[in-house]
């Protein structure tokens, strides 16, 4: 039995590349835009501007690997 255990933390900028891998798996820039460097705009924009517009930032991690993440902005900080 796989008995995997989640952490909530705080993001960190070395979480980026994994951040932005799961959101490409999401919504699929590659297949959304073309030409290949507007999926990669797209995507960096979309990933980058919200953490850069967050000051709310989690990442949830199981067994070392960062496998979601939450960010926004927490009005009441």
């Amino acid at each position: 039995m796989d008995v995997s255990k989640s952490v909530l933390r705080e993001y960190r900028d070395s979480d980026y590349e994994f951040c932005e891998a799961l959101v490409n798996e999401a919504w699929q820039f590659e297949k959304n835009f073309e030409p290949q460097e507007l999926a990669d705009v797209t995507k960096c924009i979309y990933t980058r501007g919200s953490v850069i517009g967050s000051n709310y930032r989690k990442v949830v991690e199981m067994n070392g690997k960062v496998v979601g993440f939450i960010f926004g902005l927490n009005e009441a900080s």
